[in-house]
């Protein structure tokens, strides 16, 4: 319990946007040296499973953002064939689920959000969600960065929210209060 109050406490210290912009350009980096050694120490600190990626070797990709965010082979997440089971977008794990009462949400140990307040604090864009149902999924480091869309749709629209970078692992998420609706 110390350990997450001491990680989430140096969150608020950081320079996040600072950070966030080096790191950008250290995982854009194509010299080999440097990135290989990035994607290898990667590998093996979160155990990735390359078997499943579309390419294999790590030294074949371009820089470390490349490899964040490699492709998969061919049915490696196949789509279910259950007509009642639903198809998750994304690789990870559900964190939190339940019902959003009255446009309130409880998250991770008891904080509580408004749909509102998830998104961006548009009333408007809120309301369709006010009793509805929501589900937190959580990627970690180790899991596949892409996001996938399992039904036929039209994307209409995009709103670009400001705010923090606090990481989104456990032990942040439990201790730092309104970490969703802040970040950006």
């Amino acid at each position: 319990m110390l350990k997450e109050r001491l990680i989430s406490l140096s969150q608020y210290c950081l320079p996040q946007h600072t950070l966030s912009r080096v790191m950008g350009k250290l995982g854009n980096c194509e010299k080999n040296r440097w990135k290989n050694w990035g994607i290898a120490r990667y590998i093996k600190h979160f155990n990735v499973d390359m078997s499943e990626a579309l390419i294999e070797d790590p030294h074949e990709y371009a820089c470390f953002n490349d490899f964040f965010i490699r492709h998969l082979k061919p049915d490696v997440r196949p789509m279910p064939t259950d007509l009642n089971a639903i198809a998750c977008p994304v690789d990870g794990a559900i964190s939190q689920y339940g019902h959003i009462n009255a446009g309130q949400i409880i998250q991770a140990k008891g904080h509580q959000y408004t749909a509102t307040q998830l998104l961006g604090g548009c009333v408007f864009q809120a309301e369709p969600f006010l009793d509805g149902r929501f589900m937190t999924l959580y990627l970690s480091p180790r899991d596949y960065h892409r996001i996938h869309m399992p039904v036929t749709g039209t994307l209409e629209g995009m709103v670009y929210i400001p705010g923090k970078l606090f990481s989104v692992q456990p032990a942040t998420v439990n201790h730092i209060p309104k970490l969703f609706a802040r970040n950006e």
